[in-house]
């Protein structure tokens, strides 16, 4: 049978258009969630793309990955050292600190190759009709220059290489209207925070500016003596600062301007002719290009100029951090570098130039990760790090391969932002709460795009994320005397849920997404439901609220075994629809669960309690004991 491939919303709104009954002869695969969302809104019946494969395969391939990109990541290197000795003297690896983005990279086109292939192999089609669109003219992530934007149409752009081994049909050209992607630092952000959240901003205000200038100049007039680390970001060490500050440690934010803008002409600190000779060379290389092939398809083509730009313009840019952030420590006397994330990658070449400033440099854990496996940790926090903080034991555990490799000191000592969250008052969050009805919320899980790499199994897909929320949303749509309100992520897009609902006749759901924030929400809710199980879900675990958990996504064995006790858990949807279903209409669901019980969080979240005094006064002996090299 013929198919017809539908990659975006756009794409989907065109052939319902051209085929206004909904009738075709022809297969119809949606390979993304806001394909299908269009298809099913008009009642058009078609498979996912995930129809055509086994999820462990992809994992499997997935994972095997990681070690095709470290090779990437070792020859880009080594090229780029030959032309430069005086890197290797200094074993300046600037692939290997944008490791993060090149996965990211890497999976968005080989498991999409992947897919397409295995759909092809199953259908067998004679004629595949795509879209020969245009791109859109506003694309995702400017962030990072080496990633894809959001709406790039990566599906179309693989079928566009050669060796398929089927005909293709290219309907007429579209140009899709640029969908607005509000990024967390953007005016409009901005704007609507500080106007939904005033108190808030007057705090900040106080407690980073004015807070920050009175304690430094109590420290002079007492005449302490003070010890200044360059902070490179995270929610742990600012929620921390009070207890760092009665130590004497005082955190200087990283000087932005060693980042570099990607748009600006660089050419001062690197021969670039030496550089773009090195990616002459770099192109002959057969196991190099060897490395970008998924069966008979060679995506390398669609990676080359991003290659390039990492090669050309950003090793330059990361070799600047490098050098400027010596001269800075050097002459502000910074005793260490604490950091979250080390990404953007100009934070791994700073952490290299600490490192041989004889400085330590301190990550300390900036999200939820090790109750399921997390293999890109380790590239994105762990490496160029001596010491890494976490949030539990649990986490120390899971990480002891990645401390050996990485050479690196796991310490596990909660997150402070949890144990704040634990202590707070209850707060109010003024929504429309009819009737006194109670209120369901429902942090939506978010949407990856583009940007998806393999780190757990099953492999986490946006189509299937897609059918979990709506199938959720049905759920709560026909119990009317709840209001329900469902948090969308700020950031990344989602699928029109919001069309979803009302088409349906469901007006007990609310859409909210950047009018507040999930620890703004949880006070005023009586159940939280969580389809994927990430820092989400640990902000609802610091309250006593009921949880449903959906947990298909492979907690390890001794995390789900720890979150039981705590929250309803299912690995079935149908599981979770029927017990959600019967607990909001009062009936029995037949399990018990502890609301007060903490072991899961103790275990990846708070620790012992009294974790910002305990990481400041790790981080005070490790500057006062450190020997002045690496350990």
């Amino acid at each position: 049978m013929d198919i017809i491939l539908l990659e975006n919303e756009g794409q989907s709104q065109d052939f319902v258009k051209k085929n206004k009954n909904g009738k075709t002869k022809k297969q119809i695969i949606a390979l993304t969630p806001f394909a299908a969302c269009v298809l099913e809104n008009n009642g058009i019946h078609f498979k996912l793309i995930e129809d055509y494969y086994e999820p462990g395969d992809l994992y499997k391939y997935g994972v095997e990955n990681y070690l095709k990109v470290e090779r990437i990541c070792s020859l880009i290197d080594r090229y780029i050292q030959e032309a430069y000795p005086s890197l290797s003297e200094i074993d300046f690896k600037p692939s290997w600190y944008n490791y993060s983005s090149l996965k990211t990279l890497y999976d968005t086109l080989s498991i999409r190759a992947f897919q397409l292939t295995k759909l092809l192999e199953v259908e067998n089609p004679e004629i595949v009709t795509v879209h020969d669109e245009e791109d859109p003219s506003s694309v995702g992530d400017n962030y990072d220059p080496l990633l894809f934007g959001f709406n790039e149409p990566i599906y179309i752009k693989l079928l566009k290489l050669p060796n398929w081994k089927c005909k293709f049909s290219y309907s007429e050209k579209i140009c899709l209207p640029a969908i607005p992607v509000t990024e967390s630092g953007s005016l409009k952000h901005k704007i609507i925070l500080v106007l939904n959240r005033p108190s808030k901003l007057c705090v900040f205000l106080i407690n980073r500016i004015i807070g920050r200038w009175l304690s430094t100049a109590m420290n002079v007039v007492n005449n302490k003596s003070s010890m200044y680390v360059f902070l490179g970001g995270g929610s742990e060490w600012l929620d921390s600062d009070k207890y760092l500050k009665e130590r004497g440690i005082y955190c200087i934010d990283i000087p932005k301007h060693l980042k570099r803008e990607f748009k600006v002409p660089f050419a001062q600190e690197m021969d670039v002719k030496g550089l773009t000779e090195c990616w002459i060379k770099l192109q002959k290389n057969e196991e190099f290009k060897s490395l970008f092939r998924y069966g008979g398809v060679d995506f390398y083509p669609l990676l080359w100029e991003r290659l390039k730009l990492l090669v050309e313009n950003i090793t330059p840019r990361l070799f600047y951090a490098y050098t400027e952030a010596l001269k800075i420590i050097k002459r502000k006397r910074i005793k260490a570098v604490v950091l979250t994330t080390k990404y953007p990658a100009f934070l791994q070449a700073v952490s290299v130039a600490a490192r041989d400033s004889g400085i330590p440099v301190i990550t300390w854990q900036h999200a939820a990760y090790e109750h399921s496996e997390s293999p890109m940790i380790p590239y994105s926090e762990m490496m160029n790090s001596d010491f890494h903080f976490v949030f539990g034991n649990n986490v120390a555990k899971g990480l002891t391969k990645a401390a050996k490799r990485f050479d690196v000191q796991v310490v596990p000592v909660g997150s402070e932002s949890l144990n704040l969250l634990c202590k707070r008052d209850a707060e109010l969050f003024e929504t429309n709460k009819r009737n006194n009805k109670k209120i369901v919320f429902y942090p939506l899980g978010r949407y990856s795009q583009n940007h998806l790499y393999i780190a757990a199994p099953p492999p986490f897909s946006d189509n299937i994320l897609f059918d979990i929320q709506r199938e959720i949303l049905s759920v709560l749509g026909l119990h009317k005397d709840y209001e329900v309100i469902a948090k969308i992520h700020p950031i990344y897009e989602t699928p029109n849920l919001q069309r979803y609902t009302k088409d349906r006749g469901f007006k007990n759901i609310k859409f909210l997404k950047y009018e507040c924030s999930v620890t703004d929400i949880l006070p005023s809710a009586d159940i939280v439901i969580v389809d994927t199980p990430t820092t989400s879900l640990f902000h609802t675990l610091t309250t006593q609220k009921p949880i449903f958990v959906y947990t298909r996504y492979n907690l390890r064995e001794e995390a789900i075994q720890l979150l039981r006790r705590r929250a309803y858990c299912y690995e079935s949807l149908g599981e979770l629809k029927e017990a959600l279903d019967n607990y909001l209409s009062g009936e029995s669901i037949g399990e018990k669960v502890d609301l007060e019980d903490k072991e899961f969080l103790k275990a990846y979240g708070i620790h012992d309690g009294n974790c910002g005094e305990k990481a400041a006064e790790l981080l005070d002996n490790i500057i006062h004991d450190y020997n002045g090299g690496r350990r």
